[in-house]
């Protein structure tokens, strides 16, 4: 058991690790702004349904926010050295 539990921590430290990392190997900023922007959003909204017994709409302003981190990441993209 101790050996699994060794073997899921390795698997989800790396899972973490590239999916915050750029094409260089460093930690991408607007990586983590949008994974805490998602995780944030997630739970507000999860607390919210709970909360009322109902599926809150997600305000038109909250999706252009997202829109706007999305679209930094896509812009960023290509400021990014490339593989090699």
């Amino acid at each position: 058991m101790k050996n699994f539990l060794k073997f899921i921590h390795s698997e989800v430290k790396e899972f973490t690790y590239s999916l915050l990392s750029d094409n260089s190997g460093g930690i991408s900023t607007v990586r983590i702004i949008n994974l805490i922007w998602a995780l944030s959003l997630t739970f507000v909204w999860v607390y919210i349904a709970l909360n009322t017994g109902t599926i809150p709409e997600i305000p038109q302003n909250v999706l252009a926010i997202t829109g706007m981190l999305i679209g930094g990441k896509v812009i960023q993209r290509f400021g990014e050295k490339p593989e090699e």
